[in-house]
């Protein structure tokens, strides 16, 4: 993901995640839209993870992306980098919750 990130002009600070989920910390050049930097590190990390994992590799549809202040950025960096750790209190599930609510995004209910 930070060679992608290189090879299109902006750059990862920090990538981590678990086995259903990935957060990458980005400092992007502002004429590359957020929708297009996430396009072009899941379009081509697919082909990378399908030939580590020996599946075929997909992403989920969508993503979430938030802005980060200079004065934020080492304890964004910190809970990437320490993410594993974080969950072990709590899941994927209840974090993407809180989170997305900490933020005023609502999302629909599923039928």
């Amino acid at each position: 993901m930070g060679g992608i990130a290189r090879e299109n002009n902006f750059r990862a600070l920090t990538i981590g995640g678990m086995s259903e989920h990935a957060h990458v910390l980005l400092s992007l050049n502002p004429a590359i839209a957020v929708s297009d930097a996430v396009k072009y590190i899941k379009a081509g990390s697919s082909p990378w993870m399908t030939n580590i994992t020996h599946r075929d590799f997909k992403w989920q549809e969508g993503y979430a992306a938030f802005s980060v202040s200079l004065s934020n950025l080492d304890s964004v960096r910190h809970y990437i980098d320490h993410h594993e750790e974080h969950h072990r209190k709590m899941d994927f599930a209840t974090e993407r919750k809180l989170l997305l609510e900490k933020h005023g995004i609502v999302l629909p209910a599923r039928s």
